[in-house]
């Protein structure tokens, strides 16, 4: 299967840089005749977001800049940072800095479920034009001449005792002129 973008990973990162595509390449196709780019996201776990960190406090500007008035007022939050402390650790308790580094500042800042945000932007991409395929697993790059062209997604059909079963098939290649791999920290 030939696509003009896989993506491996359905986490914020690789949903963000999918719909920061998407939207610019229609932004282009309204002064050309250009088709759109066809892009694939698999994702290995049941549904996307399901393999993600639970939550997370979430800058907004990065998000508003990406997303439309519509699409921002619509993110899936919980609840703002009321009260914030910096905290030096040590093996049995903690005692609190008395300063907050400018950086780790996140008064006023939403709390979020990941995995609702990974489905919120999942949503948004298959509505922006792109494929998201859960529950494939890549496990090995494609390359040419030095070149990443693709990847190959893991067989079905084992047994448990890893012998093939009469349902078996072999791992489909997915091949793309890019390929962006936003697998995480554990893939």
């Amino acid at each position: 299967m030939s696509f003009d973008v896989v993506c491996v990973g359905g986490g914020v990162a690789t949903l963000s840089t999918v719909l920061r595509l998407l939207k610019r390449a229609r932004e282009a196709q309204s002064s050309s005749q250009r088709t759109p780019p066809t892009v694939l996201v698999i994702d290995k776990g049941p549904e996307v977001g399901s393999h993600i960190l639970s939550g997370a406090v979430v800058d907004t500007k990065p998000m508003a800049n990406l997303l439309s008035p519509e699409e921002f007022s619509a993110l899936p939050v919980f609840t703002a940072v009321k009260e914030e402390s910096y905290r030096f650790l040590t093996e049995n308790s903690s005692r609190r800095v008395p300063w907050t580094p400018p950086l780790m500042r996140a008064d006023g800042l939403p709390i979020v479920s990941l995995s609702a945000v990974t489905r919120y932007l999942a949503g948004l991409c298959e509505k922006a034009g792109a494929e998201i395929y859960a529950g494939f697993s890549a496990v090995k790059l494609l390359s040419e001449n030095g070149r990443i062209v693709g990847v190959r997604l893991g067989d079905k059909g084992w047994d448990k005792n890893g012998e093939k079963r009469s349902n078996f098939s072999p791992g489909p290649d997915l091949m793309a002129r890019v390929v962006v791999l936003g697998e995480g920290a554990c893939g």
